[in-house]
């Protein structure tokens, strides 16, 4: 009886013994296995299968980051994606998410009202996509901003857009807003304006009224502010020179650097 206690009471011990024997083994043979992987061992068709996996491991955290930043928040259909061209200007998007490029640059999606109708007759949207430039910084998630369309592919259902300060002549009225006269945040509505057409888009005109933020960056401390005048406020009378059909009573047509009076209908200083 006391052989059979002294094995029972010995055998956890030795149990516990086992265990860490084999794990050690275990954390051996892993060390050793990591140590002797050098992807310059590896065949041609293995590299390929390695390089396959990687690629798939990032989109999918790709996706994650992409779809953990998207918001609810879309505008309404407006714009049939093959009816734009370069130039035109989306005056109301929404940034939808943020993603990462191959070269490991921040991108944006946004929503800017544009469809494309499929077969069925029903409308699909088509998210347009802004690239970094290195020059100014993405908006953030949710901001909605003014896009120029850039690149138009409707047989892709692709659209690539730009910011206004990435074309030529809004670098104009940049170079004159030190003589700006008007701060976003004291106009009211019904102040009347005198300000001149910069551009001129299907949906209507972009307006130099003299208007600015302030900021605290860069080397200016003052950002222009264009006026967006709407198609649909446009007096009777009164067409545009970017209108493919012009009604029979329209009499004068508004021309990029016309001077124009305007009245403030609405004033959305934290849109900029």
């Amino acid at each position: 009886s006391s052989s059979s206690s002294s094995s029972s009471s010995s055998s956890p011990a030795s149990t516990d013994g086992i265990y860490a024997a084999r794990l050690a083994r275990r954390r051996s043979a892993s060390q050793r296995t990591k140590a002797s992987f050098q992807p310059e061992s590896l065949s041609r068709v293995e590299k390929k299968k390695l390089k396959k996996r990687e690629k798939t491991n990032s989109n999918s955290k790709r996706k994650a980051i992409s779809s953990s930043k998207r918001v609810a928040v879309r505008p309404q259909l407006q714009f049939e994606l093959s009816s734009l061209n370069p130039g035109d200007l989306l005056a109301t998007a929404v940034v939808l998410r943020q993603y990462t490029g191959k070269n490991g640059t921040l991108n944006v999606y946004l929503d800017a009202g544009v469809y494309r109708q499929l077969p069925d007759g029903t409308k699909k949207r088509v998210d347009a996509r802004l690239k970094a430039d290195g020059k100014a910084p993405l908006p953030a998630v949710g901001q909605r901003v003014s896009l120029i369309v850039h690149r138009v592919q409707p047989s892709a259902a692709r659209l690539d857009v730009k910011t206004m300060t990435q074309t030529s002549w809004y670098q104009k009225v940049v170079e004159d807003v030190e003589q700006a006269k008007w701060e976003l945040s004291t106009l009211q509505v019904g102040h009347k304006l005198s300000g001149t057409i910069v551009k001129l888009v299907p949906a209507g005109a972009l307006l130099d009224v003299g208007a600015y933020m302030e900021k605290t960056s860069s080397k200016s401390s003052r950002r222009p502010v264009l006026a967006m005048l709407m198609k649909d406020h446009f007096a009777k009378n009164v067409g545009s020179a970017a209108d493919a059909v012009r009604s029979s009573s329209v009499v004068d047509v508004l021309q990029s650097n016309d001077r124009i009076d305007v009245y403030v209908r609405r004033v959305l200083p934290s849109n900029g």
